[in-house]
């Protein structure tokens, strides 16, 4: 997974150096951003949240006795929308994706059967931002998103064809951006980390359009 979002980040900044190109100094009234993070985060902060309610345990089984776990996952994808305000400020939303699929085998009745487990997280977050530093190339900024998360899970058994389990909940989230950056053209690879919702870190590539 590292490996992946390093070789996605050099292949972001690998495009920069064909973008200067692009260079301008007008501002925009919009800016959209797609990008994918490296999200553990909402994961484990849902799961809490269970732990804390007594959940049903969908993974439970005689005994506890639960072998043969593999994990596949796609967590983030990220969209979001900013408008600016005065000179250093911008407000919108975000929004992420996360999806996990769970294969194990469980005991029950004295032998194993096959199940599947799916995880869909969705946020939905107003964000606030400050852009403390814009030059002639680079924009800096940090902020910060409150909102709120969905989180379901459902787990089937293969063998019998039937659903065994599932939980939902709509909870609050949080994001904080203590650092982000973005080139200062129009179209632009952009890069941030963050505490929250949107993963640990994250980049892609982000567009402004409508002239101020």
């Amino acid at each position: 997974m590292i490996k992946d979002i390093l070789t996605l980040f050099g292949g972001i900044f690998i495009l920069a150096t064909s973008l200067y190109a692009q260079e301008s100094t007008s501002e925009h009234k919009h800016q959209v951003q797609v990008g994918y993070g490296y999200n553990t985060f909402n994961k484990i902060y849902a799961g809490l949240w269970g732990l804390i309610e007594n959940a049903e345990n969908i993974e439970s089984s005689e005994n506890g006795s639960i072998k043969n776990e593999q994990e596949s996952k796609f967590s983030s994808l990220i969209l979001s929308y900013s408008h600016p305000f005065k000179e250093r400020g911008s407000w919108g939303v975000s929004f992420t994706t996360g999806y996990y699929k769970l294969n194990y085998d469980v005991l029950e009745n004295g032998k194993y059967s096959h199940r599947k487990q799916f995880t869909q997280i969705y946020t939905l977050t107003p964000n606030l931002y400050f852009h403390y530093l814009r030059n002639k190339t680079v924009q800096m900024y940090f902020g910060a998103e409150v909102g709120l998360l969905y989180y379901n899970v459902k787990a089937h058994d293969t063998d019998l064809g039937e659903q065994t389990g599932s939980y939902h909940k709509i909870i609050p989230v949080f994001n904080i951006a203590p650092i982000g950056m973005r080139l200062k053209y129009r179209f632009s690879p952009y890069i941030q980390l963050n505490f929250g919702s949107r993963g640990w870190v994250e980049g892609g590539l982000s567009y402004q359009f409508g002239q101020r």
